[in-house]
């Protein structure tokens, strides 16, 4: 349900105890400072103290409903997550920050009741609820997120008073002054495919299925080599998925075996079992 920090090496002061923690440094002005870009940093082995371990583990949110998405910044110290809140009969995915000590969580943005930007992409197929704030990715600097929602990506900036490095010393706020606004990030990708090409190695598929894990290794006495000699040519030829399809239950028609075929993918209905090959002989 919540977020928790493990230290992995034993501490010399404790890191909650106020009179331990050093003084933020001051920054100049009163606006806090943006961190710089992160980096590189030289690979340096990871050593674990696992005596103690329990005691330096801590808890970091505490949230009533379940987190189901975080992703660490760039600074170490600041969390991204995303949790459901309630929005009149219905609920949201909702992006928070947080600091690793559990302070300055701030709220980003959210998502509509329906689970998608109904400003910005088409309504749900089927009137199923589109997919909520997910794949969280920061930027170097860590001041954007980027995140996706239903069938778009999106960036948000972070608020300079919710990071690690802004030197604030303010307690945890629920949300931000004025939550940022988030941009949708529109592009779009050409795909060049070689039906022909993708038509004749869906062919090689279902021959070599059919001679690898049909249940007769005679193959209910049909010369299977010929059958694919025969049937091949005829790829070439094939003008749509459904000409292949037909085209390779003619050659699975050959073994002359009941229940066997080729048809195209069925979506699965919601809640539905789908079973798995386990990879297991039975013997009775």
């Amino acid at each position: 349900m919540n977020i928790y920090c493990a230290l992995l090496e034993r501490q010399e002061r404790d890191p909650d105890d106020p009179e331990e923690r050093p003084e933020p440094a001051e920054q100049a002005g009163d606006q806090p400072r943006r961190p710089e870009a992160a980096k590189p940093q030289p690979v340096t082995p990871v050593n674990i103290d696992f005596a103690g371990l329990k005691r330096r583990t801590r808890q970091v949110t505490r949230s009533a409903a379940p987190i189901f998405s975080y992703e660490p910044a760039r600074d170490s110290r600041t969390l991204a997550f995303v949790t459901r809140e309630p929005a009149g009969t219905r609920s949201v995915s909702t992006l928070y920050t947080i600091q690793d000590d559990g302070k300055r969580q701030t709220r980003i943005t959210a998502s509509s009741p329906s689970g998608v930007d109904t400003a910005e992409a088409p309504p749900a197929r089927g009137g199923l609820e589109r997919a909520a704030i997910s794949n969280l990715n920061f930027t170097g600097d860590s001041r954007t997120i980027y995140f996706m929602e239903a069938d778009g990506i999106y960036s948000v900036p972070v608020p300079a008073s919710a990071l690690a490095t802004s030197g604030s010393s303010t307690a945890a706020s629920s949300a931000a002054a004025s939550p940022p606004a988030r941009k949708r990030i529109n592009f779009n990708a050409r795909v060049k495919i070689d039906r022909s090409a993708e038509w004749a190695e869906m062919f090689g598929d279902a021959w070599r299925t059919m001679k690898y894990r049909f249940y007769d290794p005679k193959m209910h006495g049909r010369d299977w080599d010929a059958a694919r000699a025969k049937y091949q040519p005829l790829v070439e030829h094939v003008g749509d998925r459904q000409e292949l399809l037909n085209l390779i239950n003619e050659m699975i028609g050959e073994l002359n075996a009941s229940h066997t075929g080729t048809a195209p993918p069925t979506q699965p209905r919601e809640g539905a079992a789908v079973t798995r090959h386990l990879g297991l002989d039975l013997e009775a």
